[in-house]
């Protein structure tokens, strides 16, 4: 009888540690998984950066091509380029192509706020799962402590 209390006691703390332990490497884990989660968003937002400028340049230059067209077009049909109505085409022409443009880059720039808005979610979400499980940490101790027959009189 004399060693199963001190084994008990061994036995208690022991069973403490380990609690302790994995609620701490949950949080770890959470937080890591978390983290890796927020680096993708990252990274898809620095990709959609990038592609909003291609989509911009790449709209712009199909523009300056556009109204080249034009000018070649009139320009061989011997249509005075100054006329009011080769000015109509080509405002026409380039208020169109700007419509386009700004909403494809607007389009893609809004998906890039939003993966920016998650990945600093994630990490804050990874840094609040590792502050739990210190958290329940601490309460699996201090629970084990108050049931513990190391503590106990009598």
């Amino acid at each position: 009888m004399a060693i199963a209390a001190p084994i008990a006691a061994v036995a208690s703390i022991a069973s403490i540690g380990m609690s302790v332990a994995g609620d701490i490497t949950k949080g770890k884990a959470t937080q890591a998984a978390d983290e890796f989660q927020a680096d993708r968003a990252t990274r898809a937002a620095q990709f959609g950066e990038m592609q909003a400028t291609l989509t911009d340049t790449t709209d712009r230059e199909n523009l300056n091509t556009t109204l080249g067209n034009i000018e070649a077009i009139r320009s061989a049909a011997h249509i005075d380029p100054t006329s009011p109505t080769t000015a109509a085409l080509m405002d026409r022409s380039e208020q169109l192509s700007n419509r386009q443009r700004m909403a494809a880059v607007g389009s893609i720039k809004a998906q890039n706020a939003e993966d920016l808005a998650s990945a600093d979610y994630l990490r804050k979400a990874g840094d609040f799962a590792v502050t739990q499980s210190y958290l329940s940490a601490g309460t699996d101790i201090a629970k084990g402590l108050s049931t513990s027959s190391l503590f106990k009189t009598g």
